[in-house]
């Protein structure tokens, strides 16, 4: 997943893909990448999830999670 998210900050890139297996981190690789992409560049974006009990129960409280950390940063 390191060259995966690596890849994101390269410009030669236009297209990034990602093959990867089961329980590889993948979340947390694309939240790193949302984080980083907020902080660093801000732009509006789209995350298409599997299904809606995934968006939800998963990956919504890590994303608010992540945001109350960067408020507590700024003061």
């Amino acid at each position: 997943m390191r060259s995966f998210s690596r890849a994101f900050g390269d410009h030669r890139w236009k297209r990034v893909v990602g093959v990867t297996a089961a329980q590889s981190g993948k979340t947390a690789t694309v939240l790193d990448i949302i984080g980083e992409r907020l902080d660093n560049r801000p732009a509006p974006i789209l995350y298409v999830g599997p299904n809606k009990e995934f968006l939800t129960d998963q990956l919504e409280p890590r994303i608010e999670e992540m945001f109350w950390q960067a408020d507590a940063n700024l003061v």
